[in-house]
């Protein structure tokens, strides 16, 4: 494929001092062509808005007929792929007399041509790979070959037709035949003519807006209406303009101008004259010598594109100038590389044309003879605008200064350069009560240049605008609620920046978003639809039973109250003036809704509990039970109605106290409904006797589970309360067991959170000892000890006395630091606890005082058969009942002098040998008793008196002999000779071993 790019050379005549771009002409490429991968060789043809049909010729084959889509040429680059083609032989259509093609036109509709031979008229329909086809009559067409070919729209709601004009001689024929699309037949053949029309047809013939046959001869432009039949041809003569020697070279209409080519021997001009009142305009072109060839008109931009060849060269030129006199600018460009003219086929006429308004490409037919300038010529034009009106969203108007005219279809440009677009709204989707809202349409822009708002018929703003894609756009638009419910409504797009810049769009209908249920769910005796998009309740409606249910709406949940008798159906919800089709409409179960029990507190032990509520007959085809306890209960049968039932509660209470209704093999269930018990009660207590922390609770409906009863003691102390641990339960009874901190107080108990009466918790103290005994002169504090002695009181020989402290613990070793009386003897201890009307008191504990102890005794020693006085210090000693033992005989009173000392005689006759050291002293103190074991010696006589040879030991009367001496008695003399031999013997022994060792 090889593509040829054309280097333009711009001149621009300039009536003004305004600058101008040079670059209106762009981008061209010559398109040649193939069909089957063979090369087409452009001979002719024709294009209306859309399509084209034109003769090619492949080869020295006979011409085919093609048919081609305005886009494909557009996106063509530098090779058009032909795939519609057909050449007109007997085989394709049959009993025709000429198969020789002099004409052809293209027509709006797809795939369809009109080729005119030397005998006939073909209407051409392509199949995939054949034809359909129509004949005219062979009267009509003549074998002349100044014969030109048209194609018309036909009026509105008429058939098309086919013109053409053959010129004979100077008489002009103007020839039609209507084409039925229904009946695929010619019909309706029409022919005028009109003498003195010239010697030759110069341009195509072409057909106007107003559906007029426009042929340009020698003489002028001859027109004629297509389906006036009472109206003759008219002539627009040439003026010549006041003699100047024109010749006329090209021509175009659009209905109102008659625009042609004139020259004369110094320039080229475009003349304009006006259908209505022939006033003639003339725009300088160019001094060079040129010959027009085809001209056609951007109807937007209001200016012609010109092509043309030179007259010395045959050199292909464009020319870009306006279409109206006021403008004056003139674009003209010769092409180069050279595209020469001379090689076309001059017998056959050619064809420039407009791809699309606001495109700006224009195809050129090149008849050439020389292969690389054979085919279609594609470029792209612009215009003197800034920026081109921002890439063809404009038109290009001259207004004393060139300014955008933009485009408002289909789409909506606006801004100065047409840089800035409004989206045009097909269609929105709102809530009903308002929120987030989408719309959709087409040319949205995240620029944020415009508001868009909905009349219903008040003017709603849409807030928040978001743009999402060019399709569509959200934002949060409030609720549309007018009643009854608009059927449709108008949405406006407003540019901010030009407000008084507004789109309408109007009659938009089924604007409300679909309610869309979620979920629906039963609570209590109210069914809830959660979701979106959900309608006030005067437009949105929800049945069961075929019964309407009065609801409460938002958005997002309908709340319907079930304030009948229901039965388990259908639930339906929908919305009739958005759709008579549900939106919802499923088989909806009934759940029984538990309100209440009778009576309200359930006593402990088994009993008969009437369940208040509603629904429990809502599924007469299903089982009930009773869930409760890890049990299944039945109903009473015979007591089963649609708000209560009766049932037997199991004995006791269980862990879990939820009572819940089962329908069914767990089709739906009930709320769980907790069942609520007696309150306890508490009317006594026990102390164990053998553990005395351990108590017997004794009242009503406890039940038996430990773990749903608690016992609080508050004590009459500022500590805070404690608990007692539940040892078992049995409707009636527990046992607890206190902690080691308890204290008196006053006992509740809480079972399953129903909290009991409370009553007076007193403990009972129990004495066990004294940490030491007290003493006779009162000097010092008693610590008595037991147990539950925290706040006890005490009697000591039956009088009060008061404690200063006490332990922290109560059990099981609990003590009390207490005052008391002094005295001597026994004395009595007993603890007391106070409770409100409770006085409790423990076992009596009995006791003595300390007893005596003696400190000192003078002499300390003593002996037989003398009469000693001995003297004894002490404490605790008292004079009532004083008796004083020495070795168990009696030492009598001498002189008591208590509490200093007391003294007394003793002549002992105990034999001292009998005795052991130190003796005994025993004093009793009013009936309490010391000792002293430690301190008076009874000498003992040594045997002989130790013969005078050694000393007396009287503890033990044993002697101690003086050296050379020995015996019990000292009376044997050592054997001092016998001691010295040893001595000598064994000093030599050990010499002996000495000596050895070295």
């Amino acid at each position: 494929m090889k593509l040829y790019y054309i280097y333009l050379f711009c001149f621009i005549t300039l009536l003004n001092t305004q600058y101008l771009e040079c670059a209106i002409f762009s981008n061209f490429k010559i398109n040649t062509l193939k069909y089957n991968n063979q090369a087409v060789t452009f001979l002719n043809g024709d294009f209306t808005e859309d399509y084209g049909c034109f003769l090619g010729q492949t080869g020295a084959n006979p011409p085919k007929i093609y048919f081609v889509n305005k886009d494909n040429v557009k996106s063509a680059n530098g090779t058009l792929t032909l795939t519609l083609g057909i050449q007109m032989t007997s085989t394709e259509i049959p009993n025709l007399s000429s198969y020789n093609i002099i004409a052809i036109a293209a027509t709006t509709v797809d795939r369809t041509c009109f080729v005119a031979t030397n005998s006939n008229i073909i209407h051409v329909k392509f199949l995939n790979s054949t034809i359909q086809f129509t004949i005219s009559p062979t009267t009509t067409i003549t074998t002349h070959t100044n014969q030109l070919f048209a194609y018309d729209t036909g009026e509105s709601g008429s058939d098309p037709s086919i013109v053409y004009t053959t010129l004979v001689g100077s008489i002009l024929y103007f020839n039609r035949f209507s084409y039925s699309t229904s009946t695929s037949a010619f019909y309706g053949y029409l022919q005028k003519h009109i003498t003195n029309a010239g010697t030759n047809l110069i341009a195509n013939t072409q057909i106007d807006k107003y559906h007029r046959i426009n042929a340009m001869t020698s003489i002028g432009v001859v027109m004629l209406s297509i389906y006036d039949e009472n109206q003759y041809p008219v002539t627009y003569p040439f003026t010549n303009n006041a003699g100047l020697g024109f010749v006329y070279t090209g021509f175009y209409t659009d209905g109102d101008t008659l625009y042609s080519c004139v020259k004369n021997d110094t320039a080229v001009y475009l003349e304009g004259k006006s259908v209505s009142n022939s006033q003639i305009f003339v725009i300088y072109i160019t001094a060079d010598s040129i010959e027009c060839t085809g001209i056609t008109k951007d109807p937007l931009q209001e200016r012609l594109i010109v092509s043309f060849k030179f007259s010395s060269n045959g050199n292909l030129g464009l020319i870009y100038v306006s279409s109206v006199s006021s403008d004056p600018q003139v674009v003209t460009m010769v092409v180069s590389p050279t595209v020469s003219t001379t090689t076309w086929n001059t017998s056959r006429p050619n064809f420039i044309t407009i791809y699309k308004p606001y495109e700006k490409s224009v195809f050129i037919g090149l008849p050439s003879s020389t292969a690389t300038q054979n085919g279609i010529l594609s470029f792209d034009y612009s215009s003197f605008c800034q920026s081109d009106c921002s890439g063809n969203h404009g038109a290009c108007v001259y207004q004393g200064s060139y300014i955008c005219s933009c485009q408002t279809s289909p789409k909506f440009y606006y801004g100065d350069i047409c840089e800035k677009v409004l989206p045009r709204v097909d269609y929105i989707k709102t809530p009903f009560y308002g929120g987030q809202t989408t719309i959709y349409g087409s040319d949205f822009t995240n620029s944020g240049d415009y508001n868009i708002s909905v009349v219903s018929p008040a003017t709603i703003q849409c807030t928040n605008l978001q743009y999402l894609n060019t399709t569509s756009a959200i934002c949060q638009l409030d609720t549309i609620q007018n009643d009854p419910l608009p059927a449709t409504i108008n949405v406006n797009v407003t540019a901010i920046s030009v407000p008084e810049l507004t789109l309408n769009f109007t009659t938009i209908s089924d604007f409300y978003l679909s309610p869309i249920v979620t979920s629906v769910t039963q609570i209590n005796d109210n069914i809830i639809f959660t979701g979106s998009n959900f309608f006030d309740s005067a437009y949105q409606f929800v049945t069961l039973n075929d019964t309407d249910l009065i609801c409460v709406n938002n958005k997002t949940a309908s709340q319907c109250n079930l304030n009948q008798s229901y039965y388990s159906s259908n639930l339906v919800l929908k919305v009739p003036n958005l759709d008579q089709n549900p939106f919802y409409d499923q088989p909806f179960t009934l759940k029984p809704y538990i309100t209440a029990t009778i009576p309200p507190y359930i006593p402990t032990s088994s009993s008969d509990v009437t369940i208040k509520g509603k629904f429990f007959t809502s599924n007469p085809n299903l089982t009930t039970k009773v869930k409760y306890a890890g049990q299944t209960l039945s109903p009473f049968s015979n007591d089963f109605e649609y708000t209560s039932f009766i049932v037997t509660l199991p004995d006791g209470i269980p862990l879990s106290r939820q009572l819940s209704i089962v329908v069914g093999d767990n089709v739906v269930a009930s709320n769980s409904f907790e069942i609520l018990y007696v309150a306890p009660s508490l009317t006594q207590y026990t102390q164990n006797e053998d553990t005395h922390n351990k108590f017997t609770l004794t009242g009503s409906d406890f039940g038996n589970l430990t773990q749903l009863i608690s016992v609080s003691i508050d004590p009459v102390s500022a500590n805070d309360n404690y608990n007692a641990t539940v040892l078992s339960a049995s409707g009636d009874t527990m046992e607890i067991q206190l902690p080691n901190n308890a204290e008196k107080g006053s006992v509740t108990v809480k079972v399953a959170g129903s909290e009991s009466n409370s009553i007076p918790f007193n403990l009972r103290p129990k004495i066990t000892g004294l940490a030491q005994l007290p003493s006779t002169n009162g000097s010092n504090s008693i610590t008595i000890q037991g147990e539950y002695l925290i706040d006890a009181g005490f009697t000591f020989n039956g009088d009060e006395i008061f404690c200063t402290g006490y332990s922290t613990l109560n059990y099981p070793t609990s003590w009390a630091d207490c005052a008391y009386i002094s005295g001597s003897g026994k004395f009595e201890l007993i603890a007391n606890s106070n409770l409100q009307s409770q006085f409790l008191i423990s076992d009596a504990f009995h006791a003595t005082y300390r007893p005596p102890s003696i400190v000192t005794i003078s002499p300390t020693s003593y002996k037989k058969s003398q009469n000693v006085t001995f003297v004894i210090t002490g404490y605790d000693m008292v004079s009532t009942n004083l008796t004083i033992q020495i070795q168990g005989e009696d030492c009598v009173i001498k002189e008591n002098n208590l509490p200093n000392n007391v003294s007394c005689n003793l002549k002992s006759e105990i034999d001292p040998s009998t005795t052991q050291n130190p003796v005994s002293i025993k004093i009793s103190s009013d009936g309490v008793v010391g000792y002293n074991n430690s301190t008076l010696i009874y000498e003992k006589p040594c045997l002989n008196a130790c013969s005078s040879q050694g000393t007396c030991d009287v503890v033990t009367g044993k002697c101690q002999c003086n050296d050379g001496f020995t015996g019990d008695d000292c009376s044997t003399i050592v054997d001092v000779s016998s001691s010295s031999t040893i001595t000598i013997t064994l000093l030599i022994s050990i010499l002996f071993n000495i000596i050895s060792l070295q």
